[in-house]
């Protein structure tokens, strides 16, 4: 609510033209967006962490100065300002850095609340064949039960991460691939990205009454092409973590 009221403050004082506000109302539409199914992802902490991001951002924007000559001219430019690195860690429910000069009163007792969690198409007829464009698998028309176990191909993309014994979470991964949930392959029973429970598939998803589609063992087995297209698609974030932890331990080696 923070977030909105401010937003339409920035809005009347600087019109909806201020690309700080932009920034700001496209962070507020996917913090919504978000929060009809992963409410558990903001903490207090978190919440915190995104509100000093737009202190920070609006600092910056609204600290530009502009000399009288270039007042004067036919095209004044607007300041830059962005928002889109803590937007890309709420689309993916990745834990967000604390910056070094967070306020000390604002951190969580404990040392804790942020999450690292992660998170979040059509064969067969013609009338799907649109929904295979846009990356949907399958023919749709399932009810949607818990699984026991991770499938086999999934838990093959993972082994490199589990073999060195790193802990990454699927959101971890897709932020390493520069990829979002909303653009992964789906299975059609989903009908699109957002109602499709990733999380689900690689053992994360921990909500009781998860509105998301859970797919089975089953649905996977059905849908070999899927499984493929997804494993594909966060392949490159794996290869990222394992070269990262490489190099990390390369300079601990380096440093002795």
């Amino acid at each position: 609510k923070c977030v909105t009221a401010y937003g339409v403050c920035v809005a009347v004082l600087f019109t909806q033209d201020c690309p700080h506000f932009k920034e700001v109302w496209a962070l507020r539409e996917l913090i919504v967006d978000k929060d009809r199914y992963e409410t558990e992802y903001f903490t207090p902490h978190t919440c915190r962490l995104i509100v000093f991001a737009i202190i920070r951002d609006a600092h910056a924007y609204f600290r530009n100065t502009f000399q009288a000559g270039v007042l004067q001219q036919s095209y004044i430019p607007f300041p830059q300002s962005s928002l889109k690195a803590i937007g890309h860690h709420i689309e993916n429910l990745t834990e967000i850095q604390r910056p070094i000069d967070f306020p000390k009163k604002w951190h969580s007792v404990g040392g804790g609340g942020q999450h690292a969690k992660g998170g979040e198409g059509g064969f067969g007829k013609a009338l799907q064949e649109m929904e295979r464009e846009r990356g949907a698998f399958g023919a749709g028309g399932r009810t949607p039960t818990n699984r026991d176990s991770i499938h086999r191909e999934f838990k093959n993309l993972l082994a490199p991460l589990t073999n060195a014994d790193r802990q990454a979470s699927l959101g971890n991964i897709c932020h390493a691939a520069g990829r979002k949930f909303n653009s992964l392959p789906w299975l059609y029973p989903a009908e699109a990205p957002k109602d499709m429970c990733y999380q689900h598939l690689f053992g994360e998803c921990q909500r009781g009454r998860c509105v998301r589609f859970h797919a089975t063992k089953e649905d996977l087995d059905a849908e070999p092409r899927f499984v493929r297209a997804l494993c594909e698609a966060l392949k490159p974030g794996v290869q990222k973590l394992m070269d990262k932890g490489q190099h990390s331990r390369k300079r601990q080696w380096d440093q002795k």
